[in-house]
């Protein structure tokens, strides 16, 4: 859900709801791109089927995008997917790189992939 805030009241205003590719943690706006980016998992039944510290390509996690289009509309992506890194907590961007965290399940480590292509900024 997408909301508008009155800067000096923050009240908030103009509900939008977005539909996303999965489940998105921790999200993070990116003032470089002016575009906002979080960590997914991708595949929750796998994560209750295999649990840590159990490995498997099953378990798929992510990144996506939110931006808006250019007639104002939110849209969401999904710009990486991987079993690399198991149960993703956060995802953003620095600089050309998505970074990717996973933790607190027991999962340890950070992903950071090149941007392959980027349409906007």
């Amino acid at each position: 859900v997408i909301f508008d805030r009155d800067a000096s009241t923050n009240d908030l205003s103009g509900r939008i709801e977005l539909k996303a590719p999965h489940f998105i943690d921790n999200v993070k706006y990116d003032q470089t791109t002016e575009k906002v980016y979080g960590g997914t998992i991708n595949n929750l039944m796998s994560v209750l089927k295999h649990k840590f510290p159990e490995e498997s390509d099953e378990l798929i996690s992510g990144a996506v995008e939110i931006s808006q289009n250019n007639d104002g509309k939110w849209e969401a992506k999904e710009v990486l997917s991987t079993s690399k890194l198991h149960c993703v907590s956060n995802g953003l961007r620095m600089h050309n790189h998505l970074v990717l965290g996973a933790g607190g399940i027991g999962y340890e480590g950070i992903l950071v992939c090149p941007v392959v292509s980027d349409d906007n900024k």
